[in-house]
């Protein structure tokens, strides 16, 4: 997978995350089932932008070499 097409992905993955987080946190946080799911959704969205962005030991790098 080439550079730009992995930072364009990555950012996809932020705006998500942001958008969930803010969804998640517009009326106000409070400890119920759906404002932790809602959290933990973001979190993995940023994760994901971050496996994108920095591509760790090329691991988006599919061929054998």
């Amino acid at each position: 997978m080439d550079e730009t097409k992995r930072r364009r992905l990555a950012g996809i993955w932020l705006a998500f995350a942001v958008l969930m987080a803010y969804i998640t946190l517009a009326d106000g946080f409070v400890m119920g089932v759906g404002d932790l799911l809602g959290l933990l959704v973001a979190l993995l969205g940023v994760a994901l932008a971050v496996v994108y962005y920095l591509n760790p030991s090329g691991l988006l790098s599919l061929d054998s070499t």
